[in-house]
Order: C-alpha cells, then sequence, then structure tokens
C-alpha cells in the first residue's frame, strides 16, 4: 500500500528524520533510543522515514542483513579489499575471524576516474593493512592491475574474472549468509540496498557493490572449494592410510612384501635365464 501511495503521481510525499527534531527531544531519549537504533534495519525505518522493502527474487532479505549485524569483531587472520572498477566503482573491505567467519568492515565504494578508484583502494589496503585487493578485470583486463600498479607498485593484487553471471557468482555468498557465517560490523545503506533489491534482468544498474564484496568474500571464504562429485571416502579409509614411520619398521603379518635380492640371488637368477634360453647348464665353481 506504502509503495502504490508513493508511485502515485497525485501523492505529494514529505518526510523528516528523528534528527530534525532533536532539539525537542528529551535528553534521555536521545541516549537511549538514538543509541539504540542508530545503524540498524529498524532505524533506517523509524529514524529517517525510509520504507525498507525486501524485493522478490533478490538473494538477500533485509531480516537476514540485521541478523547477520554485530558490533565487535574477533582477531582477523586474513583482510581482503574487493573492488569492481568503472565510474561507480564498488570497493568493499573484509575480513576472515579466527572463528572462520567473513566480517564486512567498510564500504569504500566510489565515483570518479580509474586514478580515483585506485587511490581508494589502494588506501583501504593500507588503513586495514589487507592481504590482497581482489579486482574484476572483465571490463578492463590488465588496465585494471596496471593502474593499482602505477601509483602503488607494492600493493598485492589479484585480477579475476567473471566467467559466470553476477547472479550466480553471488548466490554461494548469499548462502554464507543464510548459515550464519558471514556479519556486517554496521551498517552499509548502500551497499544493502543493493543486496536486497538486485535481481538479473530488470534493468538495474550494475550493483558494483554488491559484486566488490563477492569477490572479497569469495577470495576469503570459498577460494578452495572441493570438486562436486569428489570424494574423499578413500583418503578417509584406515586401510589404505600410510602407516607411521615407526610402524613401518614392523613387518606385518601375511605375505612377505617385495624386497631387493642379493647379489648372489641375481646371479643364479641370471644363470637360470641363460640355460633356459639357449639350453646351456649351469655350472659349479668346483668343477673347474
Amino acid at each position: 500500500m506504502w509503495r502504490q501511495l508513493l508511485a502515485d503521481a497525485g501523492a505529494v510525499v514529505t518526510r523528516g528524520s528523528t534528527y530534525d527534531n532533536t532539539v525537542n527531544l528529551a535528553a534521555t531519549f536521545k541516549d537511549r533510543i538514538l543509541g539504540r537504533y542508530e545503524g540498524t534495519r529498524l532505524g533506517r525505518q523509524e529514524l529517517y522515514a525510509e520504507l525498507l522493502e525486501d524485493t522478490p527474487g533478490a538473494l538477500w532479505t533485509r531480516m537476514l542483513l540485521e541478523q547477520s549485524r554485530v558490533r565487535q569483531v574477533p582477531p582477523l587472520r586474513r583482510m581482503v579489499i574487493g573492488l569492481d572498477p568503472g565510474n561507480e566503482a564498488g570497493i568493499l573491505v573484509a575480513g576472515l575471524g579466527d572463528d572462520g567467519h567473513g566480517y564486512v568492515l567498510e564500504d569504500l565504494s566510489i565515483s570518479g576516474s580509474p586514478a580515483t578508484w585506485a587511490g581508494q583502494a589502494i588506501a583501504g589496503y593500507y588503513k586495514y593493512k589487507a592481504n590482497l585487493i581482489v579486482a574484476e578485470a572483465n571490463h578492463g583486463g590488465d588496465m585494471v592491475i596496471t593502474t593499482l600498479a602505477t601509483q602503488d607498485a607494492k600493493v598485492a593484487t589479484k585480477k579475476v574474472w567473471a566467467s559466470q553471471g553476477k547472479y550466480a557468482r553471488a548466490e554461494p555468498v548469499s548462502a554464507l549468509y543464510e548459515k550464519g557465517l558471514v556479519h556486517h560490523v554496521g551498517m552499509f545503506a548502500e551497499l544493502e540496498d543493493q543486496l536486497c533489491n538486485w535481481v538479473p534482468n530488470e534493468g538495474q544498474p550494475s550493483p558494483n557493490e554488491l559484486d566488490a564484496l563477492v569477490w572479497a568474500l569469495t577470495e576469503l571464504m570459498l577460494g578452495l572449494q572441493i570438486p562436486a562429485g569428489l570424494s574423499l571416502a578413500p583418503a578417509l579409509d584406515p586401510h589404505l592410510r600410510h602407516r607411521p614411520m615407526a610402524a613401518r619398521a614392523t613387518p606385518r603379518p601375511g605375505p612377505r612384501r617385495f624386497r631387493a635380492p642379493t647379489p648372489e640371488e641375481r646371479t643364479r637368477a641370471a644363470e637360470a635365464f641363460v640355460a633356459q634360453r639357449w639350453g646351456m647348464p649351469t655350472y659349479d665353481e668346483e668343477d673347474y
């Protein structure tokens, strides 16, 4: 209903936020309510008067992102900057915690020239002491890495190519959210709008921030995957495992394993072969 009213050409929409009226609010209200809801989905609705809805077909929901939100971060073992270059460049900072979960730390997305987005990504790289900048190269090729290297050749970079569509690339990352393995550290309004609103073939602008997020989390959490159809059962079979070195020195019961023949055994084997091949009898040294 609200969506229909807002879309009605005859409707006059006036917006205002709670902050427009802070002079008339009690100090206790500001401390408790603003502090509690600032930086949350509910805060965007109640404090800033935004109408937030989920889009059918989108891979994320507002509730899913709200459940992922945290305020504290464990020690991080790896940090990555995801970069989707362009005039509206997506630049996302994400880390992998010691708990194996992914943490989205900051949205550094920016509009501008290649020099602008390269400088922004590099600044984030040093700010967070990141391990790597992962950059999509589909629409720039080596130019993306060259632009980064021109500004700072010491920055570690990785060029990635999109062999699948955006939706297919994003599905495994969305599944990580559903499993509770990815967390947003704070609120990222523009990024979250893209996650919850973008669906393919709808004529929407390219979701650069979504892409940057997908590249970063794929590098951190999905970089090493077991190929579909590969069975680990043989590797887990105790009868097929190598024995410890100490145990290998102790013969196992049963048939003896192959061992190298002694010189004497090799000589007898050669004599037997000659006798069989050419019909020559073997001899004994005592006969000569």
